[in-house]
């Protein structure tokens, strides 16, 4: 193929055709796109003395069937040459883009689009605007080349904002030979609009950088502006994804920091001062959040919930602030826990236990503060659970954990055909429990039940696993592994089962072609690393941990649907933890007692895995015990159905020796309230509540009405308040699954119209922390007929 590239003006040269070689596109008008070949390997014609040479090598070119590109500038060569249009195996290139622009635009190129400015436009092969609609021609070229963005008629905030962020993405670039077009965009938006003023085609990236931060730092003073390059520009409002803020001030986070580390320094920081400082600070700066962490951390009493709540505001949509923040909050003293009382029911003493006691006990830790009052809480509910203890072993429907096995089997008898995979997660804790519910939640596996149950006393593995997994207590000495306990269990109750310490075996159970009804999974990672720890147990090591257990059941979960088994999955734990005060004293062995020995039972050599329990002490001779009764809670061995009685130290106290991190075995509520939840891969359904109100009025008599509501969820609804007219709303502490409250109102002396009362009523309340609410009407007769002798009883 011989090409002729016919340049009488000389525009193809080396530079102005730089980066348009290649670029294709449909013939328009009879002109075809300048589809050029790299002019290093043309035969260059500059004037009629090259005239014998080019034909002889076009000549040459056919007969060989060799390629061949000629660049002609010559006018009169190209007359000479021009019998080689339509010639067969000659194509003929013009190169007139003054002459495409005519064709696009009608009108003779502006002195703004030089034939360098067209080359590099390639003119030829952008898109005719549409008949009878107006176009800047410097927008348009740039809009079919570059970005629509660039074709915008009108500036606006929004348009900035586009603007920018197409600037600095990746891939966006300007050819150096289009600066003048975009010039002449930035200038006619800066008439309308003066921001777009301190953008120039040369630096765009640079100033469209600097245009951001001038807009986040615009309440920095004037002279820390003024320094880093920002005083003289414009304050835009942007609209702009926060990856763009963060990218844009990364570079000036050590200024950033340095100016609020003098700040610090000239001022002691207080409240106002924290509150002048985040009104200047943009909120895109991990460098403003850390002088904000360490002057809060240097001065916890200036951190209070509203604090929090602004920095969320400020700082909450910067990346990864989320956990700065979340820890902050943490250090937030919560509300002082109400007084317990003698009378409460145990529902109301695991709701305060677990809903203002737990979050006071855990800011205690984290904080380091005096532990008096905490643990002057923990033993009011240690006394009241060494009562109260022995009369759940003997009740239906107790808040002990071996309910859980009872949940197990009854979701098998429903679903014979389900896999329930239950993870026994030694020492799960009730604020451990949460992170779990939650990682589960983001793995697609949603809460049935969500409830605090109590461990079996003493809170040790080896009895209250033991109970966990088999669902009832063991009062004679017991022999074999917790696992084959377990195993035995299932089979005896006729359910498939599979028992193991191992992760990897528990997914390989579920692999298999007959999956088990029922797999338990005894994990001890969080009860290791526990044991180590001597900081709060909420931290990444532990978050790790869980964030495992939320994968695996996920994969187990996904498994069992590929197979088209129905999915559950229960998670429990044998006991929770406490991390004694520096304060708390270190008690002897009394006499007849020895240590306690729990085991893990899931490392190859068994007794490298046993530890000491630092909050019990088994009693060996019960006649020789010889203990102060103020000073150890007395598991008797009938009473509480133990194999062998316990003495527990009766508030913080170790027994033997003090441990190195966290322990259990005692009776504190961090120690025995745990979590257990039911999930399943469908969110829970939650049915309204049935409400019925009874009775009948009298006119001007006071009258009394029967409330019965009824539960058909299987989750339990807590914290409801019913409110029925103007009456004294009922609080009502929690309605279990599928169960059922009655109650009885007052209905004042009144007058009443009709034969029959209508009351409004609404039901609020919590499922698994969410609200639930409700509202309707009930009707209610009204009896008209009065008389002393009360006729109307007679004719019923």
């Amino acid at each position: 193929m011989i090409t002729i590239i016919a340049d009488p003006h000389n525009y193809c040269s080396a530079d102005a055709v730089s980066g348009t070689s290649g670029l294709e596109g449909d013939a328009r008008g009879g002109l075809r796109p300048y589809q050029i070949p790299p002019l290093q390997d043309a035969l260059c014609a500059k004037g009629p003395q090259d005239y014998v040479g080019v034909r002889q090598a076009i000549r040459r070119a056919l007969d060989d069937g060799k390629s061949l590109t000629l660049h002609v500038t010559s006018r009169l060569l190209l007359h000479w040459l021009e019998d080689f249009i339509g010639y067969s195996g000659v194509e003929w290139v013009p190169v007139a883009p003054e002459r495409d622009y005519r064709r696009i635009f009608g009108s003779d190129p502006p002195a703004l689009f030089t034939p360098e400015v067209l080359l590099a436009a390639n003119i030829a092969t952008i898109n005719v605007p549409p008949p009878g609609v107006a176009v800047d021609a410097a927008g348009w070229v740039l809009g079919e080349r570059l970005h629509p963005l660039w074709s915008a008629p009108q500036a606006s905030s929004n348009h900035l904002s586009e603007l920018s962020t197409w600037v600095v993405s990746p891939g966006a670039s300007i050819a150096p030979a289009l600066y003048p077009l975009v010039q002449d965009c930035l200038t006619k938006w800066a008439a309308a609009m003066p921001a777009y003023g301190a953008l120039h085609a040369g630096s765009l990236g640079a100033d469209v950088t600097n245009l951001i931060r001038s807009a986040a730092l615009r309440h920095y003073p004037a002279a820390w502006r003024q320094a880093h390059g920002l005083h003289h520009l414009p304050v835009a409002s942007f609209a702009l994804h926060r990856e763009l803020w963060v990218q844009a001030l990364r570079e000036l986070g050590p200024p950033i920091e340095h100016y609020w580390r003098e700040q610090v320094a000239e001022r002691e920081p207080d409240q106002a001062w924290l509150q002048a400082a985040l009104a200047a600070m943009s909120g895109w700066s991990h460098a403003e959040l850390r002088m904000i962490e360490a002057v809060i951390l240097r001065d916890p009493a200036l951190l209070n919930a509203a604090l929090v709540q602004t920095l969320r505001q400020k700082f909450g949509a910067l990346h990864g602030a989320a956990v700065t923040l979340d820890e902050l909050e943490q250090l937030v003293p919560p509300p002082q826990p109400a007084q317990p009382q003698a009378d409460w029911s145990d529902q109301q003493w695991l709701t305060w236990a677990t809903q203002a006691y737990m979050p006071y006990f855990a800011w205690t830790v984290r904080t380091q503060q005096p532990c008096a009052a905490q643990a002057a809480y923990a033993l009011c509910y240690a006394d009241w659970l060494a009562q109260r203890y022995p009369h759940w072993l003997t009740a239906v429907g107790s808040p002990l954990i071996t309910s859980q096995f009872t949940l197990m089997r009854d979701l098998l008898v429903a679903q014979p055909d389900a896999v329930v995979v239950w993870l026994v997660a030694d020492g799960l804790t009730w604020w451990q429990g949460k992170i779990l519910r939650e990682s589960c939640q983001q793995h697609g596996l949603h809460p049935q039940r969500y409830e605090p149950a109590v461990a079996l006393l003493p809170s040790i593995t080896s009895i209250s696993k033991r109970a966990l997994v088999t669902g009832i207590l063991a009062p004679e000495e017991v022999h074999g592994t917790l696992a084959q306990a377990a195993q035995e269990k299932l089979t005896r109750v006729g359910v498939r089962g599979f028992v193991s310490y191992h992760e990897q075996e528990v997914l390989a159970a579920v692999r298999s072609s007959a999956p088990p009804q029922c797999v338990i999974w005894l994990a001890n990672e969080l009860d290791r690393q526990a044991h180590e720890q001597i900081t709060f147990t909420d931290d990444m090591v532990v978050r790790a941990i869980i964030e495992r257990f939320g994968q695996t059941l996920a994969k187990l979960r996904d498994r069992c649907i590929e197979r088209g088994h129905p999915f559950h999955a229960l998670i429990g734990s044998d006991h929770g933890s406490t991390l004694l005060p520096a304060t708390a004293p270190t008690r002897r062995m009394p006499t007849a007692t020895r240590e306690v020995i729990d085991v893990w039972e899931d490392s190859p050599e068994p007794r490298s895995s046993n530890h000491t329990s630092a909050r019990a002490a088994q009693v060996s001779a019960d006649q020789h015990l010889q203990i102060e009764e103020d000073a150890w809670y007395h598991l008797d061995r009938l009473r509480y159905q133990l194999a062998h009685a316990y003495l527990i130290p009766r508030g913080y106290a170790a027994v033997g020796r003090r441990p190195t991190g966290w322990t259990h075995g005692g009776l504190t509520p961090e120690e025995t309230i745990v979590p257990l939840m039911h999930l399943t891969p469908e969110p829970l359904v939650m049915h309204n509540l049935r409400l019925a109100l009874s009775g009948r009025l009298q006119p001007q008599r006071e009258g009394m009405l029967v409330l019965l509501l009824t539960n058909p969820n299987p989750a339990p609804l807590d914290h409801l308040v019913v409110r029925i007219a103007d009456l004294q709303p009922v609080a009502i502490e929690r309605i279990e699954a599928n169960g059922r409250h009655e109650t009885t109102l007052t209905y004042p002396a009144r007058p009443l119209d009709g034969a029959e009362l209508a009351l409004p009523w609404t039901l609020d309340g919590q499922v698994l922390g969410v609200t639930h609410h409700q509202q309707g009407a009930a009707r209610i007769a009204v009896r008209r007929l009065q008389s002393d002798t009360s006729m109307d009883d007679m004719f019923g």
